[in-house]
């Protein structure tokens, strides 16, 4: 099973409430994600696939966290890509 491919399998609806709503869906457009927004109503994003919802979590991270919060992510994130690849 290609986990990029699930479309026929999973197909939810993601609702984001939040005041940063908009940078969110702007965002997601860039990636190719579908999503709607309507005034005064929570962003709803189509999830079709594990990496389409990695992607919309990492952008409603990214969005919603304070800076202070984001910062340990980050520094994980400079240390896996910086460790030598190990030999198995």
């Amino acid at each position: 099973m290609d986990p990029n491919n699930l479309s026929s399998q999973v197909n939810e609806i993601v609702e984001i409430q939040c005041q940063d709503r908009w940078q969110v869906y702007h965002r997601l457009q860039e990636l190719e994600i579908a999503c709607w927004c309507s005034g005064y109503q929570p962003l709803k994003v189509e999830v079709s696939s594990v990496t389409k919802a990695i992607q919309v979590w990492s952008v409603a991270q990214h969005t919603t966290l304070s800076r202070r919060a984001l910062i340990p992510w980050l520094e994980a994130c400079w240390q896996v890509c910086s460790a030598p690849e190990k030999e198995v």
